[in-house]
């Protein structure tokens, strides 16, 4: 298998289609592997941030692409995978499954040689991508300790009973409160649920941008920096034109009162980040919306709900059942 370095970002774009194609081959592979979500976060945030610069390993098998990975050090000396975890919920190398060993030994060969005695940390690998095991066994061929620990949570949810086979799949007390509170909001107003267009795109994320900042503590604090709003509009604008991108409006009355982003890819709905107007909590907004949106995703026929990363309260009152993502810490 052929091995090709690139240090410049416009691989992103000139291996893109490849590289669309090898994610769809993997069966691990998530929005946040492709090349449109890895380039935009480099664009934005690892060439301005100190980034020591891009690696990337592309694997050829003739002319098929069998493999790609990104790495990058970072400001703190550490070598990780290129993304990080307040934007970024899964990260690790793209192959064709027979592959995934022979890629993890010449990514572990590679991040030792770009860290020499600095830290390499290979974090946000979902556990069960086969990732951490090919990791583990590169570590110990390449004589080095490898300590595996757990990092966070993605609660999911599963559809493949559509969205009456979920409801019944839930206990009664957790299917009456979803069904309770739609009914209390109805009751204040004509409650309007909607996907955005790309005619109504900008507009739906000012809203969703305006509800952030009423938030209280960090996700206040995250959306003032105006890099990360800069982020999410450019991550809009590429994710809706390959028809990845899942922005749902909750509406009363014709006003825009819950806001929420999500994609979805390869029958996986993800709910990305989520706000409401929190001038009416009474009417809890933002827990319809969340049921709305699982709902919407039941009817598209996707077969999973993702919460993504963070073990908030209100996922587990969806029925969400934690996933585990972990991290390598190279000795």
């Amino acid at each position: 298998m052929d091995l090709t370095l690139h240090k410049d970002s416009s691989a992103f774009v000139t291996l893109g289609d490849d590289w669309a194609a090898l994610a769809a081959a993997d069966p691990s592979s998530t929005v946040f592997h492709l090349p449109q979500y890895l380039g935009i976060w480099w664009d934005e945030f690892g060439a301005t941030r100190g980034c020591e610069g891009l690696h990337m390993l592309e694997f050829r098998d003739g002319q098929e692409l069998a493999g790609v990975a990104t790495l990058a050090v970072y400001p703190d000396g550490v070598t990780r995978f290129v993304g990080d975890p307040d934007v970024t919920d899964y990260l690790g190398p793209l192959s064709r499954p027979r592959d995934r060993q022979h890629v993890a030994n010449e990514v572990v060969k590679h991040a030792i040689e770009i860290a020499a005695d600095r830290p390499i940390e290979l974090h946000a690998l979902p556990v069960d991508s086969g990732w951490p095991e090919a990791f583990e066994l590169a570590a110990k061929a390449a004589g080095r300790g490898a300590a595996i620990s757990e990092q966070d949570a993605c609660p999911r949810v599963s559809l493949e009973g559509g969205w009456e086979g979920y409801l019944a799949s839930m206990s009664g007390k957790l299917r009456h409160e979803i069904r309770r509170k739609e009914r209390r909001l109805q009751s204040a107003g004509a409650m309007v649920t909607r996907i955005a267009s790309a005619e109504t795109v900008d507009e739906d994320l000012e809203t969703f941008f305006a509800f952030t900042r009423e938030e209280i503590g960090e996700k206040a604090d995250f959306f003032q920096h105006f890099a990360r709003s800069a982020f999410f509009s450019a991550l809009g604008a590429a994710f809706l034109n390959h028809a990845l991108l899942r922005i749902v409006v909750l509406e009363l009355d014709g006003k825009p009162i819950a806001v929420d982003v999500g994609f979805s890819y390869r029958g996986t709905w993800s709910l990305y980040n989520m706000s409401y107007d929190h001038s009416m909590p009474e009417l809890s907004p933002g827990m319809v919306l969340v049921g709305e949106t699982v709902r919407l995703a039941a009817e598209e026929g996707c077969l999973t709900f993702d919460f993504l990363r963070g073990r908030e309260p209100y996922k587990y009152r969806f029925g969400a059942i934690d996933a585990s993502v972990v991290q390598i810490v190279m000795e």
